[in-house]
């Protein structure tokens, strides 16, 4: 396993294990591949900058800016800067799932569209105040340590809600849902089923041909194009995350109804088979 996939699966195994992890991160450990984390995060950032692209989307991500990415998104890091510095806060599946339905969530549509603000001078200091004290009490060994740290983030959302909200109270964000951000959230739900353009069409009650257009038009790339991108990023997110489990049980998971089917699949979008990739990771 290579210096990349042994530091996500430390950090998969710290998570799991803490429920809340709080991180400082400099550079990232998959640079140049899609990778789709199965956790939320907050990433405050303090220096530097990271280009990316986000689902569908160039970002980047600066000092002095929060971001907040739920589960399920892809990232694909481009180039990160020598001087990039960010405090991450990574929240377990499991502590997730409890926290999600507080009103403190209530924010997810815009975050998900818009995953980064800037920060006031003073909404930094305050912020960093509040990361100081969540860091504080996960040192400490308390019997209810976990409802505790739960309880502090969720008034860190609520003072990133607000902090937002201020920033952002002049500027019109979008209140609709563009047909690609739906295209991506269906491809979540029914990516390991479905991989055919038609198919999401269908949902849309649109043509393939003008559903692709559609999409092309809002991302700059056709809809075939983000289906296989979501695939191929759950695929090697799994291989990763299960070193140990058989190409048959990564393709059944991926719902490919023949391993030969997922080879050729992954072969014919990365240009090399799923074997050749895996023991690139040792």
């Amino acid at each position: 396993m290579n210096a990349s996939s042994e530091h996500i699966m430390n950090q998969f195994d710290r998570i799991e294990a803490e429920g809340i992890l709080i991180d400082e991160v400099r550079t990232m450990p998959v640079v140049g591949e899609t990778f789709v984390s199965p956790s939320y995060v907050i990433c405050i950032g303090h220096s530097g900058t990271l280009e990316a692209e986000y689902d569908m989307k160039r970002v980047t991500f600066r000092g002095q800016e929060v971001s907040v990415v739920y589960p399920n998104h892809v990232l694909l890091a481009k180039n990160v800067s020598p001087d990039y510095h960010a405090t991450i806060i990574v929240v377990s599946p499991a502590v997730f799932n409890v926290l999600s339905g507080h009103a403190a969530f209530a924010g997810r549509f815009d975050y998900e569209l818009y995953p980064s603000f800037r920060l006031t001078d003073s909404q930094y200091a305050d912020l960093m105040a509040m990361v100081a004290a969540l860091r504080a009490v996960s040192h400490i060994k308390l019997r209810k340590r976990m409802e505790v740290l739960q309880t502090q983030l969720v008034v860190l959302l609520i003072l990133l809600n607000t902090f937002r909200t201020d920033v952002n109270g002049a500027m019109q964000l979008k209140s609709r849902k563009t047909i690609s951000r739906l295209f991506y959230e269906s491809i979540v739900e029914h990516g390991h089923a479905h991989r055919d353009v038609a198919y999401y069409a269908n949902l849309f009650c649109l043509t393939p041909k003008y559903f692709s257009a559609i999409v092309r038009n809002e991302t700059g790339q056709s809809a075939s194009h983000w289906i296989r991108y979501y695939v191929i990023a759950q695929a090697k997110l799994l291989m990763i995350r299960n070193p140990h489990a058989s190409l048959q049980q990564i393709s059944d998971e991926m719902g490919f109804s023949e391993q030969s089917n997922f080879s050729r699949f992954f072969k014919r979008e990365t240009g090399i088979t799923p074997d050749k990739w895996r023991q690139q990771q040792l």
